[in-house]
């Protein structure tokens, strides 16, 4: 498994977006620092990890598997 993290400035409130990548196997899992209550759970790709035990950042994982994927993806970093 490859574990990258990143550390991104949000010029709005200067406050770090903070986001791990792991590539396991055919999957690219991104951890954000997002509110599981303001993301949409009811797609596959999203789970809530804010009840689990977990080495990493944030509490919402995404797990793309695809090129359809990617979209959304990219929709909740910039929303981080």
């Amino acid at each position: 498994m490859t574990f990258i993290p990143y550390k991104i400035k949000d010029d709005e409130n200067n406050s770090p977006v903070i986001l791990e990548y792991k590539k396991n196997k055919n999957q690219n899992i991104i951890n954000q620092r997002l509110d599981p209550i303001e993301v949409d759970l009811e797609h596959q790709i999203i789970r809530d990890l804010s009840d689990i035990g977990h080495y990493g950042t944030g509490d919402v994982e995404v797990k793309v598997e695809s090129k359809d994927e990617i979209e959304l993806a990219k929709q909740l970093i910039e929303k981080a």
